[in-house]
């Protein structure tokens, strides 16, 4: 067989790698088998109350400090989500706000011309033909609007009858 020796090389390598990674060990097991070997008592290094304290003070100050750090991670975080929630928010208002402001221009222009034209209806057979421009613009921004389209048709007859009238 050829590569015998190289495949019995790489499966000792496997079972090696194997073992080693089974005698990984947690903080709670090697607790555990030190107390297990100390024979129920551990010893700890005795302080001083004035030593005690700079320990507490510098484990308070070391907690102090990660309290701080995860607080301006967390209100860097936040305000980022704010930031982005507030500007999709806003850039939908604007949206809104644009196609409302159309519709309030389209509806304000198709009034005018609807006025106009009216007024122009009113002054009899010398604007005839104004209030007939008048109407048909309105149309071209509402072309189903029943009343401009009555109109349309009542000022062209009139013209039409002015017309023959004349002729």
């Amino acid at each position: 067989m050829a590569g015998g020796g190289s495949i019995q090389s790489m499966n000792t390598v496997i079972k090696n790698n194997r073992n080693l990674l089974k005698k990984n060990r947690t903080f709670i097991k090697n607790k555990k088998e030190l107390f297990r070997e100390s024979g129920g008592e551990l010893e700890f290094k005795k302080l001083s109350k004035a030593e005690l304290d700079i320990v507490k003070a510098s484990i308070r100050k070391k907690a102090k400090q990660d309290t701080f750090k995860m607080n301006f991670i967390l209100s860097v975080i936040i305000l980022i989500m704010v930031t982005i929630f507030v500007y999709f928010g806003y850039e939908e208002y604007k949206k809104e706000v644009l196609y409302e402001k159309a519709i309030f221009e389209k509806e304000k222009r198709y009034r005018f011309n609807r006025m106009i034209g009216s007024a122009n209806f009113s002054l009899g057979t010398v604007k005839l033909e104004k209030s007939l421009k008048r109407f048909k613009s309105a149309k071209k921004l509402y072309p189903n609007d029943s009343v401009v389209n009555s109109r349309i048709k009542l000022v062209d007859s009139l013209i039409r009858v002015d017309y023959q009238i004349k002729n």
